[in-house]
């Protein structure tokens, strides 16, 4: 949160509420974040233009509608050729430019692409990702601590993102960063691509590179790239004392990943946050179904016992915030 507020400021706006008699209502705003998005394999789209493979996300999209949705996008967008240096092509995952309508579909705000997919488009670059995303009205962030600004209900957020996996940081800069983004917004996001694949928890490292970025401002630290789910938890900063989310890996959210029954679920996370900081944590339980490659909402409270397990929900639960399972139609 912002935490340059200068007393006096805050002294003479008390001063000229009590003047007018106004009481500043307390609106809501909402972020709904989600996990990796797959659009293609090899240069082959994943879906056909008349699938529709979010499924049960769709109305629960409808349910959350004032939510700021972003995703980590995997497939860069643009014509995979032969020029390719890679020598398994079932690893690249350019998507043709028209897979954007995908993201169109599900009212998608912002995608993340700071991760090891990146540059799989090899001859159309990053530039054709995001001159495609531009005309379709998404946001996009994709360097090395790149910074993406939005207002949400009127609040200022900033997304920023990193890639541990490929490429190479200054932790300082990145640092430095994070500390001079937390003035300026409401509610300092960071977009880490990170972690080992398949893997049920985080290594020390992603422990204490989590820490860092909560101690220089982070107020959520929101990773990807294991494609499978991995625990939440809440860290409270070194430096100022506040309270940060850390989700370690929301898994997959669209993908072609059948392999394990772990990278077919996923889950979706709305946060809810005002003046005084995030006020509620939404988590919605999802699976993609082989049968009909669609995701599905998890109605069965047998099986979301795992998803509470694997996400360490209880213990999560026990913070100062409001945390809770999403199972009606209505948010």
């Amino acid at each position: 949160m912002n935490r340059r507020l200068l007393m006096q400021g805050a002294l003479v706006l008390t001063a000229l509420l009590a003047l007018t008699g106004c009481t500043r209502e307390k609106i809501t705003s909402s972020l709904l974040l989600g996990g990796d998005v797959f659009l293609a394999r090899a240069g082959e789209p994943l879906f056909e233009p008349t699938d529709e493979p979010w499924g049960d996300l769709l109305s629960i999209r409808e349910a959350f509608k004032h939510s700021f949705f972003a995703v980590n996008l995997e497939s860069p967008l643009g014509i995979l050729t032969g020029n390719s240096d890679q020598t398994d092509l079932s690893y690249n995952l350019c998507a043709p430019p028209n897979s954007v309508n995908f993201l169109s579909q599900a009212r998608v705000n912002l995608v993340t692409m700071a991760n090891n997919h990146a540059q799989d488009c090899v001859d159309s670059g990053a530039a054709s990702t995001t001159q495609t995303l531009d005309e379709a009205g998404i946001f996009h962030a994709g360097g090395q601590g790149d910074v993406v600004q939005a207002t949400i209900s009127g609040r200022p957020i900033a997304i920023l993102t990193l890639n541990d996996v490929t490429g190479s940081y200054e932790l300082d800069l990145i640092l430095q960063q994070v500390q001079q983004t937390a003035a300026e917004v409401d509610l300092v996001v960071v977009s880490i691509h990170w972690g080992a694949e398949y893997q049920a928890g985080p290594t020390p490292h992603q422990r204490e590179l989590a820490a860092s970025l909560v101690d220089a401002g982070a107020d959520i630290v929101w990773g990807h790239h294991p494609h499978v789910l991995q625990p939440l938890e809440w860290m409270q900063s070194k430096t100022d004392g506040h309270d940060a989310l850390v989700m370690y890996s929301l898994g997959n959210l669209l993908s072609d990943q059948w392999m394990l029954q772990d990278t077919q679920k996923t889950i979706l996370v709305k946060i809810d946050f005002n003046d005084e900081g995030i006020s509620k944590i939404t988590l919605v339980a999802m699976r993609m179904e082989i049968s009909s490659g669609q995701l599905v909402l998890e109605h069965d409270e047998k099986d979301i016992l795992w998803w509470k397990n694997r996400l360490n929900f209880d213990e999560a639960a026990l913070g100062m915030v409001e945390m809770e399972i999403w199972r009606s139609a209505a948010p």
